[in-house]
């Protein structure tokens, strides 16, 4: 029903507008927040995306190494 209103066949000037929302979006939002909220929940925070990275990556690794064959 909306493609009778929006005619869409650029994805390029799709994908920048969409890339410019959201630069726009982050930098409010970096500009909103105050270094007394981030200092309670850095900590966890950043233990947590280390441990998520160093899993994802470990069990991906033991996934392609069986399945592809990798030795």
């Amino acid at each position: 029903m909306l493609s009778q209103f929006i005619y869409f066949d650029n994805a390029f000037i799709t994908q920048l507008v969409g890339i410019l929302a959201l630069i726009v979006i982050l930098f409010e939002g970096e500009m909103q927040t105050k270094l007394t909220d981030i200092k309670p929940v850095i900590r966890p925070a950043l233990s947590l995306s280390t441990l998520g990275v160093i899993f994802t990556t470990v069990v991906i690794g033991v996934c392609a190494k069986f399945i592809l064959h990798v030795s």
